[in-house]
């Protein structure tokens, strides 16, 4: 399913234009990010997210034309936003002399624990929660595409990655950590200490650093 039909079924109403438009659509969202940390999706209403953010529903509906529709923005916004700082990163490492692939990955693996730190149970909710609307999941799976063809990349540019098949060992990696970072959160709360991280990043090196091991046939 490609975006444009995604964006057709949950497209905005309207677009917020000026400036007061723009701060009660912003509230909006404010509002459902606060009530989605907290609450089970199924169980919160458009209701509940006007009285949270001061408006009335009728304010809701001028913008969003249902709850999964509030759901896709905030999604849009939390890749962009993850995907964009991840882009920089590695971006900002294509450069003489070129950095050791550990201090690429620890600088990723902070990035996205940066981001995951700010409302980690939304960020579960959104990406690991229960199933949501096909539009919502089609969207979330043309996002995880980005994100391995920006791993894929890395890994065919830096000539520490011991890789043999960089499009599946970006595949590999990028559901592998985002399903790790969001089970901690579920299992344990929050990152309270520094040995997720720790674990994760051997983890990652091993696999990126082991070119000879393979099942025996």
């Amino acid at each position: 399913m490609s975006s444009k039909s995604i964006e057709n079924r949950l497209e905005l109403r309207k677009a917020p234009t000026q400036e007061r438009s723009r701060q009660t659509f912003d509230w909006i969202l404010e509002a459902a990010c606060e009530i989605f940390e907290k609450r089970k999706y199924d169980e919160v209403t458009t209701n509940e997210i006007a009285k949270r953010a001061g408006v009335s529903v009728g304010s809701i509906y001028q913008y969003f034309p249902n709850k999964d529709s509030i759901l896709l923005q905030i999604l849009k916004q939390i890749s962009d936003t993850i995907f964009v700082a991840l882009e920089d990163t590695l971006q900002g490492f294509r450069k003489e002399p070129l950095p050791s692939i550990s201090s690429v990955v620890q600088e990723m693996l902070q990035v996205m624990l940066v981001h995951n730190l700010e409302r980690p149970n939304l960020h579960r909710l959104c990406w690991d929660g229960p199933q949501f609307s096909k539009d919502i999941e089609a969207f979330k799976q043309e996002y995880r595409k980005r994100l391995c063809l920006l791993i894929q990349d890395f890994l065919c540019f830096h000539p520490q990655a011991q890789v043999s098949d960089p499009a599946l060992s970006a595949w590999i990696l990028v559901h592998l950590i985002t399903s790790l970072f969001h089970e901690y959160i579920t299992q344990f709360g929050s990152f309270t200490d520094g040995a997720f991280f720790q674990e994760l990043y051997r983890l990652i090196m091993a696999y990126l650093s082991s070119t000879n091991v393979y099942l025996i046939a």
